[in-house]
């Protein structure tokens, strides 16, 4: 099977979530008229030495999708095994095991995590991420305790210690998670509702990661919210260790 007869310059972004498409459209850029071939595709997740590996494998994903999409339902099995054949010899490298099992996610990553999750399921990964909470916090947080101000939510939780402190959503976000969830105690309840239960948050999280190849936990987001917001934003150490408690 040859790639150029399924899509001659380019490929389709028609069907894929938004991280997919962004990066098929990169790809598409970057390949500018030239045939499209497995050497092409080798060359372009290969060519670009500040990229991450789990960026690169990401961007792997989203390129093998593209081809799919543009091959149709109607694919043999002789023409998946084919394709399959032609990603698993383009070798993007491993990744070492202190970064594959690093503690932290990119942007892109948790992007993708929301893309391939239930609707219920984005908001819990949103809320994670964008607080830095620890997962009893966030199952524990009280809509008595959330104070809507502009554009902005502040929510009291209870950390380690019976330490109180506040953290802040996003006014969209927080009226989302009250139109899905119903909550009459806590922000997040189940359809009985009862508070959800933490086990069953770290299950769904777990089956949104094979998106992007990686094992996660809802403790990851913590520590991603520290480097790819407060970290990034220079703000010091001592002001990180306050907001997460």
């Amino acid at each position: 099977m040859q790639i150029q007869k399924i899509a001659k310059t380019s490929l389709p972004t028609v069907g894929l979530g938004p991280t997919y498409k962004r990066l098929v459209n990169d790809f598409n850029a970057w390949l500018d008229g030239r045939p499209l071939t497995p050497e092409e595709i080798r060359d372009y997740l290969l060519g670009s030495s500040h990229k991450s590996l789990s960026t690169v494998s990401l961007q792997k994903q989203a390129l093998k999708k593209a081809l799919l999409v543009s091959i149709g339902p109607d694919i043999t099995l002789a023409h998946r095994a084919q394709l399959d054949l032609i990603f698993k010899e383009i070798k993007v490298g491993r990744i070492d095991a202190k970064v594959s099992h690093s503690k932290v996610l990119t942007q892109e990553e948790i992007d993708t995590l929301i893309e391939h999750s239930t609707e219920r399921n984005k908001l819990l990964i949103r809320f994670l991420s964008e607080t830095g909470v620890r997962i009893a916090e966030m199952l524990s947080a009280r809509i008595e305790n959330c104070n809507v101000q502009q554009s902005f939510v502040f929510i009291k939780v209870i950390g380690k210690g019976r330490k109180e402190r506040t953290i802040f959503i996003k006014k969209e976000l927080y009226e989302q998670i009250k139109e899905t969830f119903n909550g009459i105690v806590y922000l997040f309840e189940s359809g009985s509702h009862k508070r959800l239960d933490a086990a069953n948050v770290w299950y769904s999280i777990k089956q949104a990661s094979r998106a992007i190849g990686r094992h996660v936990h809802p403790h990851m987001m913590r520590h991603s919210f520290a480097t790819n917001t407060l970290l990034h934003k220079g703000k010091s150490l001592k002001a990180i260790s306050n907001y997460l408690g």
